[in-house]
Parts: structure tokens; C-alpha cells; sequence
């Protein structure tokens, strides 16, 4: 199951990195993919997200949605998963609510999936170099 959750991450921090880099450049893209990444973080580790957040350098805004605050960042990662699951009402609310188009999603979510797709693939061959 870890693999599964390692997988829905990378595709996550994708999206959102493509969603707030559309936003607000490159260290929004930056922050966005970390926040992406890191909502899995307590469902992999099997720790409380507060204990995995101590450990992390991230920006208060990352780390405070990270913790369930309501802010820009905390809604595109909502938006994202509302997009997984299919929640598509939901999803248009959030989007416009962090500021993004909601028209850009679903091809934000493709090239993301895409992205992870071509990722897998390339480690073990990079773990056999």
C-alpha cells in the first residue's frame, strides 16, 4: 500500500507544482510540489502529520496547510484531491478559490500522472548504474 501512497504523492506534488507555479512562478512551483508531496506524509510514515512537520524546513504557509489550515496553498492541494476522487463540483469551487483555472486541471493532472509514469521508470535504472 506504501507504494500506492508514494505514487498518489508524486502525482499530487506535480499537480499542485504546475497549478502554483501558474499562480504565483517558480518559488510558488516549488512550494506547491513540496505540499503535494508532503500530504501523504503522515499515511506513509504512520505518524501524526505535527511530529513529520517538526523535521521539515518548509514555508509557514506549506506547513500550516499541511496541518489543515485553511489558506491558497491548503485549497489547490483540497482542489487536487477532489480532482482524484472524482469530486469535480467541489474541485471547480477550490480551484477558483486558490486562484487557478479549473480548466487547466485536468491536463495539469495528466502531465502529472505522466510525469510519475516516466519517474518510476527511470529509478531502477538509475539504482543500476
Amino acid at each position: 500500500a506504501h507504494s500506492e501512497l508514494v505514487i498518489m504523492s508524486t502525482v499530487r506534488g506535480r499537480c499542485c507544482e504546475m497549478l502554483a507555479g501558474r499562480l504565483g512562478g517558480e518559488d510558488a512551483a516549488g512550494e506547491g510540489f513540496l505540499a503535494g508531496m508532503c500530504s501523504l506524509l503522515d499515511a506513509i510514515l504512520e505518524r501524526p502529520m505535527q511530529d513529520i512537520l517538526k523535521d521539515l524546513p518548509l514555508a509557514p504557509e506549506t506547513e500550516a496547510a499541511l496541518m489543515g489550515e485553511d489558506n491558497q496553498t491548503r485549497r489547490l492541494i483540497d482542489c487536487v484531491v477532489a480532482y482524484e476522487n472524482g469530486q469535480w463540483d467541489t474541485c471547480v469551487q477550490l480551484a477558483k478559490l486558490a486562484g487557478a483555472d479549473p480548466a487547466q486541471l485536468p491536463t495539469a493532472y495528466t502531465q502529472a500522472l505522466k510525469w510519475s509514469r516516466e519517474l518510476r521508470l527511470e529509478l531502477p535504472a538509475a539504482a543500476a548504474r
